[in-house]
């Protein structure tokens, strides 16, 4: 593996050659996903005008087909801009032979998310190094070496070796690609044309891992593997839902139920607080604020003394 320095010099050597490339393809790829996903509502609304069809079929379509093309057209734009910073291919060769691998690009791709997002459901750290050990697995579809599970046994086999040296050359391409971000007023402007270097670090990363191992072999187990994280991620988003989901009905109910929430808190207290916060002074703020608090925790009486609520139960058969 070439050193740092070695590898950051040929990074920037790679942006500069290759920049109108990246930036031209980079544009082709997002004006081509946001006019498929604005098209589809222009029909919808002339056929709406026309009084054609129920509303909620014609929109819901319109955004379905909204939504279908925006998710194919961005990972066909990701895959172009992986080729035009992995190859010397020009822009038009690079949309073109990107378009044809849209399908097994976007599979490796998702294949590789299952497995880290299923890596940060086991307690986080699992997922960061699966961040690690797979970045390279669409370099290696996208070049046209590997598809499938085999691109990501390809990554591993070559960033296990040497895990340490690549983590600290992809933070580094993300602190260096993230830095224009933090100038004041211009950061914005100068992001939406640096941020192609990520890429073309993270190509020339995979290309020094292919030429340090070049006849790298997939774990015969990594089928599994992803198998078994994919399981872990929907086994845990379901439940992670289903807590969700519990959670919120359980606060619905205390809520609304007798003597919660919704039962302390008067309307003319929630205005106040609105009406103090649009135009009072701070002390009438910090007042409306411990008043709506007061309620939730408490409740007050009319003439602000706190609730007392007694229940009195007669004895069985008495009237």
């Amino acid at each position: 593996m070439p050193s740092f320095g070695d590898w950051l010099k040929a990074s920037w050597g790679d942006f500069r050659r290759r920049w109108s490339v990246l930036l031209a393809v980079a544009g082709a790829g997002g004006a081509a996903t946001l006019a498929a996903g604005f098209f589809p509502f222009i029909p919808a609304a002339l056929l709406t005008a026309f009084g054609v069809g129920p509303s909620w079929a014609v929109w819901g379509g319109a955004a379905l087909v909204s939504i279908s093309a925006i998710l194919w057209l961005s990972t066909w734009a990701q895959a172009a801009l992986m080729r035009a910073a992995a190859t010397d291919e020009p822009t038009r060769q690079c949309l073109s032979l990107a378009w044809g691998q849209t399908a097994a690009f976007a599979w490796v791709l998702s294949l590789a998310l299952l497995a880290i997002v299923g890596g940060y459901f086991l307690l986080i750290v699992p997922g960061l190094l699966l961040s690690v050990l797979l970045f390279a697995a669409p370099f290696c579809q996208i070049t046209g070496e590997a598809d499938g599970v085999r691109a990501l046994g390809l990554s591993w086999s070559r960033v296990r070796p040497r895990f340490g040296t690549v983590a600290g050359r992809l933070f580094a391409a993300t602190m260096i690609t993230a830095a224009p971000g933090w100038i004041p007023y211009v950061g914005w402007i100068v992001m939406m044309f640096w941020a192609p270097f990520s890429f073309i670090a993270m190509a020339r990363l995979d290309k020094d891992l292919r030429a340090a191992e070049p006849e790298a072999v997939s774990p015969p187990w990594m089928g599994g593997a992803v198998a078994g994280l994919a399981a872990v991620f929907l086994l845990g988003g379901f439940a992670a839902t289903y807590g969700a989901v519990r959670m919120t009905q359980a606060a619905m109910r205390e809520y609304n139920a007798p003597g919660g929430i919704a039962s302390r808190l008067r309307p003319e207290t929630a205005q106040a607080l609105m009406d103090a916060y649009a135009q009072g002074s701070d002390e009438q703020k910090s007042k409306a604020l411990a008043d709506l608090l007061g309620q939730i925790k408490g409740g007050l009486a009319d003439n602000g003394a706190p609730t007392t609520v007694v229940i009195s139960t007669a004895p069985a058969g008495t009237r």
